[in-house]
């Protein structure tokens, strides 16, 4: 097993953009870090105001309704579907309400919902060669809710669990 303490920094490049992260936290692919500026750790700009960053990290914490007349203040666009699920408060609730109501929709629960996506990948699963690792991506993994039960099975050689809102993950 590897050593918790020694994280990874991540650097990916596109044709137009760049965008940061680290292992020990996530990759950032909704904010692109500036190439012709420096950038700290957290992927802030340099020529960034300081309103602008504060601004950026308030976000989550301000009413949804609210966040289009502020968003005028930085650069960001704001798109409310997207911006509801980074709010702390909507990733607290998702797995503490919301996601078991769906059960009074006629979902069976993520145990069996979990189990039916593991029933479905596996004969891709068996076709991979005993001496290569399958990975199993979680895409929207929102709280990892099915990533958890994904690496707990121990069906897969690694688990990753995407999303784009950080206080999801």
């Amino acid at each position: 097993s590897g050593n918790a303490a020694s994280a990874v920094s991540f650097d990916v490049r596109s044709p137009s953009n760049k965008f940061r992260g680290s292992s020990d936290t996530y990759l950032d692919l909704l904010e692109p870090v500036g190439s012709d500026s420096s950038s700290t750790s957290n992927g802030e700009t340099a020529s960034s105001s300081p309103l602008t960053n504060i601004m950026r990290q308030a976000i989550p914490y301000i009413p949804p309704n609210l966040r289009g007349p502020l968003s005028s203040l930085t650069e960001d666009e704001f798109i409310p579907m997207r911006d509801l699920f980074t709010s702390p408060a909507v990733s607290f609730a998702y797995e503490r309400g919301w996601r078991q109501n769906f059960a009074t929709a006629g979902f069976p629960g993520p145990d069996a919902e979990s189990q039916m996506a593991m029933d479905y990948f596996a004969p891709v699963v068996a076709r991979v060669p005993s001496n290569e690792t399958s990975v199993m991506v979680d895409m929207s993994c929102a709280t990892g809710l099915f990533t958890r039960r994904f690496a707990l099975s121990e069906k897969y050689g690694r688990v990753l669990g995407c999303d784009y809102s950080p206080s999801m993950l």
